[in-house]
């Protein structure tokens, strides 16, 4: 049977239909591809800012511990001296009898 060359015949809208399925999967994968890599790319960006926040919370974790034991440091000083003043002027009262004896504060010294 002869057709016409104008006749489109269902064998080439179906080989038509599937030419076009090939390029839509084409561009599928494509797209696929495309997507995991930004996924890729922003799970490697977000893990390295992880490990910079940790590394922050790291150091002035740190930091915060070194200036807590300096100011424990400074108070117990403080409040150690004061005490060992205290302590001296009793045993002088106490070993001498020395009632005359005063406790300078910083008060009377400035």
């Amino acid at each position: 049977m002869n057709r016409p060359s104008g006749v489109i015949t269902k064998g080439a809208i179906i080989m038509g239909m599937e030419e076009d399925v090939l390029v839509i999967n084409k561009m599928m994968d494509d797209l696929l591809a495309s997507l995991n890599k930004k996924s890729d790319d922003m799970e490697s960006q977000s893990n390295a800012a992880s490990q910079r926040a940790i590394a922050l919370m790291i150091a002035f974790s740190g930091l915060a511990f070194v200036l807590g034991l300096m100011i424990c440091f400074v108070l117990t000083r403080n409040i150690t001296t004061g005490i060992r003043k205290v302590v001296q002027l009793m045993e002088k009262i106490a070993g001498e009898g020395d009632l005359s004896a005063t406790l300078s504060t910083p008060t009377e010294i400035a």
